[in-house]
């Protein structure tokens, strides 16, 4: 977190600065790519995002 990046799935870091839209079960990026949500860690995900946005 002190770089902004967090794993959102067992393949994929993110930038949490990059995150344009959040869906049930995915993330869409700035870059157009949409990447899945792990859906084990839901919670754990929703925390980080809120925590997060909670720093802008």
């Amino acid at each position: 977190m002190d770089y902004s990046f967090f794993q959102m799935h067992p393949h994929y870091f993110v930038n949490m600065n990059e995150i344009l839209l959040i869906r049930n079960g995915e993330l869409e990026m700035r870059n157009g790519d949409c990447i899945p949500t792990s859906i084990m860690n839901k919670e754990l995900i929703n925390d980080a995002i809120q925590s997060f946005v909670g720093r802008l």
